[in-house]
Parts: structure tokens; C-alpha cells; sequence
């Protein structure tokens, strides 16, 4: 969480290191989900579109890499791709999801019919 608000500081280097230390100390998925996401904001997108594209191929995500992903991909312009991994958290009944509409990086998404369809079917005001 520490990582995720230095990011929505504005502070990326900080934000960057804090997922160094966590990939040092846990690795897996959400160790290299958070880190895609800051390096989509911070427009480095073939290097975040790497470790998407990584994270992709694991059988089974953590609700907050599925989450980080779903953000990173909206970040990066790829509609459909966020939509995906928000339709998985749904469909696994990930808890995070009822404060999408609050997250900033989904901003990208927001006008986009299927983001208020998702908001309906878990049970949240459009």
C-alpha cells in the first residue's frame, strides 16, 4: 500500500523503490504488478507492457495484482485488456472492486459503457 501511495503522490521514485524492497522480500505477481502501473504513469510503457505481459501467462493472480493490472492497462490506453482483468476480479468476487470508481486510474475508462455495467452488477450507483 505504501508503494501505491507514493505513486498517487506523485512520488515515483519513492514508489519504485518500495516495490523494489517488496520484490526482494516476497517476489510473485504482486511484486511486479504495482511496478507496471507506476511505470505506465510515468510513460514508460514498453517497459510496463513488459511485466504485463509477463504477469499474463501466471495461472492465477492475487486480487491485487488483478486490480493493478486492470490499472495499468487502462493507464496505457488498452480498454479491452483492463476491462478483462476486471471482469476476472469480478468473476473471482475480488472486495477491492467496490472502490473502483474512486481509483484514479481508471479515469481512462470511466465514460466507456462497459465500466458502468460493471459498477451495476456489483450492486454500485452508476
Amino acid at each position: 500500500m505504501l508503494a501505491h501511495v507514493y505513486a498517487l503522490k506523485g512520488m515515483y521514485e519513492e514508489s519504485l523503490a518500495t516495490c523494489e524492497r517488496l520484490t526482494a522480500a516476497y517476489g510473485g505477481p504482486l511484486s511486479r504488478a504495482l511496478p507496471s502501473l507506476i511505470l505506465a504513469i510515468v510513460g514508460k510503457t514498453e517497459e510496463a507492457k513488459k511485466i504485463l505481459s509477463e504477469l499474463k501467462t501466471y495461472p492465477k493472480l492475487d486480487p491485487v495484482s488483478l486490480i493493478s493490472l486492470a490499472e495499468t492497462s487502462s493507464v496505457l490506453g488498452e480498454k479491452t485488456e483492463a476491462f478483462e482483468f476486471l471482469e476476472v476480479a469480478y468473476q473471482e468476487r475480488v472486495g477491492l472492486l467496490i472502490f473502483i470508481d474512486a481509483f484514479p486510474n481508471f479515469r481512462n475508462i470511466r465514460s466507456d459503457p462497459r465500466f458502468a455495467d460493471l459498477l451495476r452488477r456489483i450492486g454500485l450507483p452508476q
